[in-house]
């Protein structure tokens, strides 16, 4: 599960027996990991509305996400897939740099094929057709989108 800023797991408030308090994660870049008993943040929750309201929204993106991903994965074309997937990634750690959107996950080619669902020589072909098209450009430690609207338009297409 790739999981953004703000992002919960583990034994999830408000959603019994959904998550194993036993996950694991793998943090990319720069990451602090609060341990929070799930008894008090649902107490806090409850006790404070606007905190309750921020844990919702956070949640709300999180389903979202995975609702997205269940869809590119079993539905779509690969080059949808892969479009998908990079918008996602690009709203979950994304900035701007000098040429375009920068996505600061660090991910080989390997793992990015396992996250679309598909083996790595087909994803890398694609990709090469995505650089090739300008619309982004990688490193072996860095992607970057160079062009947001011709991706979108991928993952948004019939």
């Amino acid at each position: 599960m790739l999981l953004g800023t703000g992002a919960m797991f583990g034994d999830i408030p408000f959603h019994p027996g959904v998550f194993h308090a036993t996950e694991q994660a793998f943090a990319s870049g720069l990451t602090s990991v609060i341990e929070i008993d799930r008894a008090a943040l649902e107490n806090e929750a409850i006790a404070a509305p606007n905190f309750q309201a921020l844990m919702l929204q956070t949640l709300s993106a999180q389903y979202q996400y995975l609702g997205r991903r269940l869809q590119w994965q079993l539905v779509s074309p690969l080059k949808k897939r892969i479009a998908f997937a990079l918008v996602d990634l690009l709203c979950f750690t994304g900035g701007r740099c000098g040429h375009g959107h920068l996505i600061d996950i660090r991910l080989t080619q390997e793992e990015f094929a396992e996250l679309v669902v598909a083996a790595r020589p087909v994803v890398s072909e694609v990709l090469g057709e995505l650089r090739h098209e300008r619309i982004i450009e990688y490193t072996r430690s860095h992607l970057c989108l160079l062009s947001l609207d011709r991706l979108q338009m991928i993952a948004d297409s019939p």
